[in-house]
């Protein structure tokens, strides 16, 4: 076989396996994870919009304005992943919350890497839904889109640890964080609060000496816990 042909064939392999990657591993194609079919509407995605009863004038006048930016941005761009996560918003804030995922998925259909969705998906199921097993799945996608944001690594560790009692995905998770943003202080605080929850000292003395190492002017962090390496 000549050199061209090896190149060619190469290069053939690697198309092959992106492809392989794009219609089987991307996280767009993690839609999945919600079972069932659509609740709501795609051509009529407004007509089960219904504000709920019993709440302040003020709520409802946010409401309407929430409701009225939405239609103006369907009307204006029905196809593009913005438009949806406005309508997702919408149904979020007037309480139909698999409305509100559904117009996620939708936005995640138009453009599948797309953070705003999985992690609005992740904090219906966590906030408004009570599912944490969702929750945690979303906010993994999120996190494979978006790796050096710590807010992502703080809150599914507090889900892993408070909610699913699992005190070992938690902890990786925040390590995992901690080299994927470069060392970022309130993952290094994080860990620290975890061990003392969990009772263990003398790892949380550990990583309260690298927080004071990296930040020795840090007023705050000395007097959190500069007792604890003196």
């Amino acid at each position: 076989m000549g050199k061209k042909n090896i190149v060619m064939y190469c290069i053939f392999i690697i198309v092959i396996a992106l492809l392989c990657w794009y219609f089987f591993l991307s996280p767009k194609h993690n839609t999945e994870l919600i079972e069932g079919g659509s609740m709501l509407s795609y051509d009529k995605p407004f007509s089960s919009v219904e504000l709920p009863e019993g709440v302040p004038d003020y709520v409802i006048e946010r409401m309407n304005y929430t409701i009225d930016n939405a239609k103006k941005m369907h009307e204006e761009a029905p196809d593009i992943w913005e438009t949806w996560i406005a309508i997702g918003n919408m149904y979020g804030m007037i309480g139909k919350y698999e409305y509100a995922i559904d117009a996620y998925l939708k936005s995640l259909e138009i453009q599948g890497n797309n953070i705003v969705a999985h992690r609005n998906i992740a904090e219906v199921y966590r906030v408004n839904l009570k599912d944490n097993n969702r929750a945690e799945q979303y906010y993994k996608i999120a996190i494979e889109q978006n790796f050096s944001d710590p807010s992502l690594y703080l809150t599914l560790s507090k889900i892993q640890y408070k909610q699913l009692n699992n005190l070992e995905n938690a902890e990786k998770t925040l390590f995992d964080g901690l080299q994927k943003t470069g060392g970022h202080p309130d993952i290094l605080v994080a860990i620290i609060t975890l061990y003392e929850d969990s009772g263990q000292i003398q790892k949380q003395k550990e990583v309260v000496k690298t927080l004071l190492t990296r930040f020795p002017d840090n007023q705050l962090y000395k007097e959190a816990w500069g007792d604890l390496v003196e």
